[in-house]
């Protein structure tokens, strides 16, 4: 990915405000390195390219993630990947994005959710992404996570909840620690509020606020 980056000044500023933009309004699943993975993709498939100016560089960047279709498998797969791996991520994960072995996905983090977040939000920037006078608000300002709801509710995890994490068949298979199974409980969790709510609220997010007592 840095090499991909090297002596393209202008791309690179443009990531900088993308992460900045993302990491102001507390979507800390879309992390550096997914970011700077997306934007390489974006150059590879030439939707970016070098000789752009900042401004048309961060637009398309943007429009690309409120257009992503996360109803196929993207990233630097190779083409001839098993159509079994692909399922298997698609079956595993709501946005994927793989490196070039195929075997990981750089987007593991990022829920349907967050994503449908960020690509309203996203949208509601590019309206205002040519104001001088907008860049504080999009991009230095912070925005608290709860200001975009009309109704949230936090969840405090007990111990003895934590504990259970460790126990459940269903959170212990395929994972690798206690951060792949609070996220597969987030998931589900997700999964059960749109079951019971979907049809009377739009852009329901699921925010991890902080992780204290790890159990291993």
């Amino acid at each position: 990915v840095s090499a991909e980056l090297r002596h393209k000044e202008t791309v690179v500023s443009a990531l900088a405000l993308a992460v900045r933009w993302f990491t102001s309004r507390g979507l800390r699943e879309f992390d550096d390195l997914f970011l700077a993975c997306f934007m390489v993709r974006l150059l590879e498939t030439n939707v970016i390219v070098k000789q752009q100016d900042l401004l048309t560089v961060l637009k398309n960047f943007f429009l690309a993630i409120v257009n992503w279709d996360t109803s196929i498998v993207t990233g630097f797969h190779p083409d001839n990947l098993e159509d079994d791996i692909i399922l298997a991520h698609l079956a595993a994960f709501p946005v994927v994005f793989l490196d070039n072995t195929g075997y990981w996905n750089i987007a593991n983090a990022i829920s349907k959710d967050s994503l449908l977040l960020a690509k309203a939000d996203l949208s509601r920037s590019l309206t205002s992404l040519g104001d001088c006078l907008a860049f504080d608000t999009l991009f230095l300002e912070q925005h608290h996570v709860f200001s975009s709801f009309d109704h949230y509710f936090r969840l405090d995890l007990s111990t003895e909840n934590k504990e259970l994490l460790c126990k459940n068949s269903d959170f212990i298979v395929d994972t690798v620690n206690y951060d792949d199974r609070l996220n597969r409980f987030i998931n589900k969790l997700s999964t059960r509020i749109n079951e019971c709510m979907g049809e009377r609220f739009d852009n329901m997010y699921i925010q991890r606020l902080a992780v204290e007592n790890k159990v291993s």
